[in-house]
């Protein structure tokens, strides 16, 4: 996705949120984005909340006992 479709998406109402991840943290919620000219300012609350659900989803499945379709153990 190019910068130019997230500052068409935010323009349209289309963009409710962004969030930042990596291998070793929790997802991270971004709050502003900055391109030239454009400044985006998250500050939804349904976004908050999908990225609060899909970060516990996300660890749930890190330190749960059995096995997760989207998870393949390594030996």
């Amino acid at each position: 996705m190019s910068i130019h479709e997230l500052i068409n998406s935010d323009k349209e109402g289309r963009l409710m949120s962004m969030f930042g991840v990596s291998t070793h943290s929790p997802l991270l919620p971004i709050n502003r984005v900055c391109y030239r000219d454009t400044t985006m300012t998250f500050e939804s609350e349904a976004g908050t909340r999908f990225n609060e659900s899909l970060n516990k989803l996300l660890v749930d499945m890190m330190v749960m006992d059995g096995p997760h379709p989207w998870i393949t153990p390594m030996e």
